[in-house]
């Protein structure tokens, strides 16, 4: 986490299942000072840490559940993505600022680069707010991607989750899809292209 930096803080984790693995990567994760807290945990927990003005990080780009999620856009496909960061940042009056850690082959060390706070003005209509705000964080995340391609973990299921109970998205990707269909498939492919 951002306690190599030297930013101590909070970050939500999902524990692994094989408990010897999970102890092995709590005492990484813990190593420079960071916490960690249980995903299942309590939300209150969360609400606590950022209202006492410690850092939360949350991991933002993978595959989230429907019943914790929104559907936005993703490379020009719809992603199920957690709606936790907005709710949390939207309740608490916290900022959300995307924070990536950049591998430079080079000088053979992390860069951490945080990008500018993410817009998240309230417009009282809670559902709308959420929704803005997920599409604002997932749009950098999107941009860091387009920048440093081969750092981000592509066999990760981001599109897993399918909205109004749209066909597997996997199953539909082929090296025979044709564009003319208009699947997401081809229109990711063809937007990873720019």
């Amino acid at each position: 986490g951002m306690s190599v930096f030297g930013y101590d803080g909070n970050t939500l984790v999902r524990r692994i299942d094989n408990p010897k693995i999970e102890n092995l990567v709590e005492t990484l994760r813990t190593k420079f000072g960071s916490k960690t807290i249980d995903k299942k945990a309590s939300a209150r927990l969360m609400f606590k840490v950022l209202r006492d003005g410690e850092r939360l990080g949350i991991v933002a780009d993978q595959n989230a559940q429907p019943h914790e999620a929104v559907f936005v856009n993703f490379f020009d496909v719809p992603a199920s993505t957690t709606n936790g960061v907005a709710k949390l940042a939207l309740r608490t009056n916290s900022i959300v600022l995307p924070t990536f850690a950049i591998w430079q082959p080079r000088k053979k060390r992390y860069l951490l680069k945080i990008e500018p706070p993410v817009n998240c003005e309230k417009s009282g209509d809670d559902e709308k707010d959420v929704l803005e705000l997920t599409q604002n964080f997932t749009t950098s995340i999107e941009q860091i991607i387009r920048e440093f391609p081969e750092q981000w973990l592509w066999i990760h299921k981001r599109w897993n989750t399918r909205p109004n109970d749209e066909a597997n998205f996997y199953e539909a990707v082929s090296l025979h899809n044709d564009f003319a269909n208009g699947s997401d498939a081809a229109i990711l492919r063809e937007n990873l292209r720019k």
